[in-house]
């Protein structure tokens, strides 16, 4: 009997986990839409290392992912990171770090904010992007977090970087490129991620286990009566 609850108990544990790199490093994983470009695979920064960008260089000089251009240019770029989670998917959490965008940038869960970065410092600013007027507070120097909740379970998630090119540090208005040296980029550490569990084939979820439990206590009592 005693062996029988242990064994119960120490199946409810048996998880697959699975772990989903967000890094912008493999530039590939990430879709840009901006610059003329819709759906562009992103271009790794050849001027700051893990970083992506519309151009190969980050700068209005370089080479522009497909259907982006200089011109096309009006301030404003969206990085994409789609991911999809299983309908077992358990214990999901998203964890990023080394969040940075130049001039500025703000990190989206399936269109919640959960981070922001100004290169300039922290401070207010406004960004508007989707119609609407948006004021951050924002942090410097590699913004970080975790999330636990806003996941779509059993299908797909998309992670955003809205990106901001600006003249004026995270206060100023949108714009183009000021200069050939002005740059656009942005980036996450290798350390983001998103990791889940499932539950092994045919193992009873932890709430069945408690059931389970529950019935067969009244069973070892009958059985510990009649020794």
């Amino acid at each position: 009997m005693k062996a029988a609850i242990a064994a119960a108990i120490f199946s409810s544990t048996a998880f697959s986990a699975t772990i989903i790199s967000l890094a912008t490093s493999n530039a590939g994983n990430w879709s840009i839409t901006g610059a003329g470009a819709f759906g562009a695979t992103a271009l790794a920064n050849t001027t700051v290392a893990d970083t992506i960008s519309i151009s190969d260089n980050s700068k209005q000089d370089g080479t522009f992912i497909a259907g982006g251009s200089a011109g096309a240019f009006d301030g404003f770029w969206f990085a994409d990171f789609t991911f999809v989670l299983p309908n077992d998917a358990i214990n999901v959490v998203l964890n990023f770090s080394g969040l940075t965008g130049d001039d500025r940038i703000v990190l989206q869960l399936n269109g919640t904010d959960i981070g922001n970065e100004a290169v300039d410092g922290p401070g207010l600013g406004l960004m508007s992007f989707g119609g609407l007027d948006n004021l951050y507070s924002f942090s410097s120097g590699a913004d970080a977090g975790t999330v636990t909740t806003g996941f779509n379970i059993g299908g797909g998630n998309l992670l955003r970087m809205v990106v901001n090119n600006t003249g004026t540090g995270r206060t100023g208005s949108t714009q183009t490129f000021i200069t050939g040296a002005d740059g656009s980029a942005a980036g996450l550490l290798g350390t983001s991620q998103v990791t889940y569990d499932t539950a092994a084939p045919g193992v009873p979820e932890p709430g069945s286990i408690s059931l389970m439990l529950l019935g067969i206590a009244p069973l070892a009592w009958r059985l510990r009566r009649r020794r």
